[in-house]
């Protein structure tokens, strides 16, 4: 099956593309091919600029959709990072 990107017409699709960039980058950056990295980074930022654009009330939701999550926990809020959960799992209960 194949699958018809449409970065422009399809934030899901813009998201994807542009968190494999930046992570195909940071890759590229640590084999020293850094024109390489910087082209990928520059594809990614114009796409969280276009989806900015289209959605100016969400600045702040796309830049976080378009991160990395590597690089979303490094960002610091105050003095508080930003960080996923650990593994909270959510079972049934049994007092039904």
């Amino acid at each position: 099956m194949a699958w018809n990107l449409d970065l422009d017409n399809d934030l899901r699709d813009a998201i994807c593309m542009s968190r494999t960039w930046m992570a195909l980058a940071e890759l590229l950056r640590q084999v020293g091919r850094t024109d390489e990295a910087s082209e990928l980074e520059t594809r990614s930022k114009a796409a969280l600029k276009l989806w900015t654009q289209r959605l100016p009330n969400y600045p702040l939701v796309l830049r976080q959709a378009f991160l990395p999550e590597r690089k979303l926990n490094h960002a610091v809020q105050g003095n508080r990072r930003l960080r996923r959960p650990r593994n909270v799992s959510v079972e049934p209960s049994d007092a039904q």
